[in-house]
């Protein structure tokens, strides 16, 4: 499985960490293995973890030819052992090969790898908070808004490690665990606002033209404004320090989100009837969801693939 990964075109978003060797061994058999490398200009170290337990690593006690999987072809190289860590049980061999830069994804595929990876990213992600919202709706809004709010996090730390998963190939620097983290958190401050007139606020619902109530519209409005731009611009603090006008991220991610909001609500909220099995509202949820991810990842996609211009897709700063 790990070497179709390779070999396939999703194999362009793990060739920083995952690649193929194939070499023969003594006897003369052909032998090609995935292994763990981390790639420089003039090869790569590859690390064999649980070194004790397998023994393909032992060929290279001394330098002897291989070829490596790198930007879509093989390529000759030499591999042999520089480190053994026996504590560690790791072994660390050095490939020398002239892999050059890593190459790039042109806008076309970046926008593929994204539409398809974010969508899964978020569909999946956001099956959690569906379930969660369906089994839980007649449950204390406490427990309840907790419950979404944990949901919400794996929502978008899920969603934010697809997006980071597509654009470090094509953004040079950028941190993959910030923009994740910066993701979740943003996802937990949406979910709090979007909850707020069904939880603390729902006297706008009970007297919406009483004392107050202008300002309380004012402040949904508000929230509502800022649980657009939540995400976007929480993925601008990460973005700022590798793109130069990053600022147009938030709104187009703010776009997306409309739209997909949007979506999301004219497909489940007619299908959402009070009393149906909690199941039935479970599968609305979640088939709403997919076409939501879709909405969401094709309107960044093409943000983000304009954003980072065809030189930077094409890698000359990955």
């Amino acid at each position: 499985m790990a070497l179709r990964l390779v070999g396939s075109p999703w194999g362009r978003l793990v060739d920083g960490h995952l690649t193929a060797l194939r070499y023969r061994s003594e006897a003369g058999r052909p032998v090609v293995l995935p292994v763990q490398w981390e790639r420089d200009a003039d090869g790569a170290d590859i690390v064999a973890a649980q070194a004790s337990q397998k023994r393909w690593w032992r060929h290279f006690r001394t330098p002897a030819a291989v070829e490596v999987w790198a930007d879509g072809r093989w390529r000759a190289a030499t591999a042999r052992v520089v480190a053994h860590h026996p504590g560690d049980d790791l072994v660390t061999l050095r490939l020398t090969a002239d892999l050059g830069p890593r190459a790039g994804l042109d806008r076309r595929t970046f926008l593929r790898l994204w539409v398809a990876l974010v969508t899964l990213c978020e569909a999946v992600g956001f099956a959690v908070p569906a379930a969660v919202g369906a089994l839980l709706a007649d449950a204390p809004w406490p427990l309840l808004l907790g419950a979404l709010l944990a949901a919400g996090a794996f929502e978008g730390a899920l969603l934010g490690a697809g997006q980071a998963t597509v654009l470090r190939r094509v953004l040079g620097g950028l941190d993959p665990g910030r923009w994740t983290r910066l993701t979740a958190l943003a996802a937990v401050a949406a979910y709090a606002l979007g909850m707020a007139p069904s939880t603390w606020a729902q006297g706008l619902y009970d007297d919406p033209t009483g004392p107050g109530a202008a300002l309380a519209w004012a402040l949904a409005g508000l929230g509502g404004l800022v649980l657009l731009v939540s995400i976007g611009g929480a993925q601008w603090l990460e973005l700022r320090r590798r793109l130069p006008g990053a600022w147009r991220w938030v709104p187009a991610a703010a776009l997306a989100w409309l739209a997909a909001l949007a979506a999301f609500l004219v497909i489940a909220t007619p299908l959402w009837r009070p009393g149906q099995p909690a199941a039935l509202g479970v599968l609305i949820g979640v088939a709403a969801g997919v076409v939501m991810a879709a909405v969401q990842a094709v309107i960044t996609g093409v943000a983000m693939s304009r954003l980072v211009g065809p030189d930077r897709a094409a890698g000359h700063v990955a």
